[in-house]
């Protein structure tokens, strides 16, 4: 009798392991952008309208954050966010949900969330398992669900805040799962199986980091172009004192400013920035770059009247004084926002942007040297041919008297 005794256990040890392999998991895996995750989808034996969801993933050195969404789309999509706590040893869960392309908002749903269990394995991946109450609605429930999954591997988390701002996702997917029962558990805990591999496929392969809007490229290009090139030409053909240095500043500044001014336009119609306020660093940019477009109009206002003296007194004016400064601001200013808008698109390569802004503006710096250098050389230059000329002048006229 032992060994059928054995034998019927084994048996209903593989037919458990079946049932239990039954319910879907999904995984992802890249190591060039450091995404490790998976999470295995279930729903509550004794509520059909509960989410028993499990996750796993790594965060190296404890940075960003990966959400699982119920929905078609983020737009509406019920997200269950998933970052490292304070203590690094486990994971802070929140439930959120948004709407358009904004961040995701604490949902109402949060409050029917349970924690079950969080850890830190000892090979370095962050567990949790968790169930929403009455989280799915009668409508949502099918055969196959829609579900998206967005991860962040870049911004620094590391707390228990479930209210914690969220920087842009660089990596994001749709998949279909099959929300089962978790009556195959029998009362055990639900984790990701240990082969990490998915059973169900991923629908759009979209795991690239999210092509931005032709919108906010015609943005950064716009501004990039305008305060890295354009109002650097006009700076320096001012330097160089040439006799086309007014009709080169006079024609490249007010395109520029026209550049400007449709980038502006651009950047708030798209970021939401007049709609939302959850973003630190969307509403640092916005707000310094509306700083920037007023010292600019403001710098223009001054340049204009000092035109206006200068055309009848031919002398420098303190309104000149005012507009280079402004200027320099503006520039400089402009220079800066550009790199906090490329910290906002969330590069694969973040030391890249700031390497060629950098050189860049050291390039304009240096080349504005330069031709102060060369400018103050060429006065004295000048005042010294103008002084040998009086002296020419006067040396003349005195022999002329000694002759008469």
């Amino acid at each position: 009798m032992a060994p059928k005794l054995v034998s019927i256990t084994f048996l209903i040890s593989l037919l458990v392991q079946c049932c239990y392999a039954s319910l879907d998991q999904v995984c992802h895996f890249d190591e060039l952008r450091g995404i490790d995750i998976c999470m295995r989808f279930s729903s509550a034996s004794h509520d059909t309208l509960s989410y028993h969801l499990a996750f796993s993933g790594k965060f190296s050195r404890g940075l960003g954050w990966t959400a699982f969404g119920r929905g078609h789309a983020m737009d509406g999509a019920l997200m269950f966010l998933f970052y490292p706590n304070d203590a690094l040893d486990g994971l802070t869960v929140s439930v959120r949900s948004t709407t358009g392309h904004y961040p995701p908002a604490l949902s109402d749903f949060h409050s029917r969330l349970s924690l079950l269990q969080t850890s830190l394995t000892s090979d370095g991946y962050y567990v949790a398992e968790v169930i929403c109450h009455a989280c799915r609605l009668d409508d949502e429930q099918s055969a196959d669900e829609s579900w998206i999954w967005s991860a962040n591997t870049n911004q620094k988390m590391q707390t228990s805040d479930v209210h914690a701002e969220l920087q842009l996702h660089t990596a994001y997917d749709f998949i279909s799962v099959i929300v089962q029962s978790d009556d195959v558990l029998n009362g055990a805990s639900l984790n990701v199986t240990s082969d990490r591999s998915s059973s169900v496929k991923q629908t759009t392969g979209q795991n690239e980091n999210p092509a931005p809007s032709a919108w906010i490229i015609s943005h950064a290009v716009l501004m990039m172009g305008s305060f890295l090139v354009l109002y650097p030409i006009g700076i320096l053909a001012v330097a160089l004192g040439k006799r086309c240095s007014f009709l080169v500043h006079v024609s490249v500044q007010p395109f520029a400013t026209g550049c400007v001014l449709l980038g502006v336009t651009l950047g708030l119609t798209q970021s939401g920035f007049l709609r939302h306020k959850g973003y630190a660093s969307l509403l640092a940019h916005g707000t310094i770059g509306l700083v920037i477009f007023a010292l600019l109009l403001l710098q223009i206002v001054l340049g204009l009247r000092h035109h206006q003296i200068f055309v009848k007194t031919h002398a420098p004016t303190v309104f000149l004084r005012y507009h280079k400064h402004i200027g320099f601001i503006v520039v400089a200013g402009g220079a800066t926002n550009i790199l906090l808008g490329l910290y906002i698109s969330n590069s694969s390569l973040p030391g890249t942007p700031l390497i060629i802004v950098g050189l860049v503006c050291v390039m304009w710096l240096s080349l504005l040297l330069l031709a102060k250098h060369w400018r103050s050389r060429q006065l004295v230059v000048e005042k010294q041919y103008r002084e040998d000329d009086n002296n020419a002048e006067s040396q003349g006229f005195l022999q002329g008297e000694d002759q008469l």
